[in-house]
This record gives structure tokens, sequence and C-alpha cells, in this order.
């Protein structure tokens, strides 16, 4: 099986615009996706978030509102082929942590 081509994030800067704007009006999931540790939510007065879904699926779940809403074709490939765009957007994420 040939290798699907890598989604294009330089040149679509407005994917990653799309996912931080969610991430800022979804806090809880950016918790679950970035980790929350005791320490930092007793400083922070509230309880730990907990993953019970996985990092995996929450994933999954930002990638579908970033392409879902782009046109009717990725709406279709994002339902095709989830785990392609799930792992690219796990791992553009993970591009920022270095």
């Amino acid at each position: 099986k040939a290798r699907e081509p890598s989604l294009p994030w330089e040149k679509n800067k407005d994917w990653t615009v799309r996912a931080l704007t969610y991430l800022t009006d979804n806090p809880t999931l950016r918790i679950k996706l970035f980790s929350d540790s005791t320490s930092k939510a007793k400083e922070e007065g509230r309880r730990k978030v907990s993953n019970a879904d996985g990092r995996a699926v929450q994933f999954k779940n930002l990638a579908i509102h970033i392409f879902g809403g782009i046109d009717e074709y990725k709406v279709a490939d994002v339902a095709f082929n989830p785990t392609r765009y799930t792992k690219s957007t796990q791992q553009h994420f993970a591009r920022f942590k270095s």
C-alpha cells in the first residue's frame, strides 16, 4: 500500500488557527490533550481533569473540528480516513513541544 502524502500544514496556516481557536474555546479538551498534573490543578484551585477517552480520541475530535468544516471533500475524507487526520494533527502539535 502506498503511503499517503503528508497533510500540508505549512501551506495551510488557517488549520493551526482553527485548532488554536477551538482549544481556546474548549479548555477542558486543551487540558486533556496537553496533560494535567495534580500539582497544577491544586495550584489553580480545581480538580485534575482525567483523560478517560485517551489522547488519540481527543486528537481525533480536534482533527474532525479542524478539517470537517473546510469543504465537502474534506468532510468525506476525514470520515473515510480519520486515522490519517488524527495522526497528522497529533504530530503537528508534537512539533510545538520541542
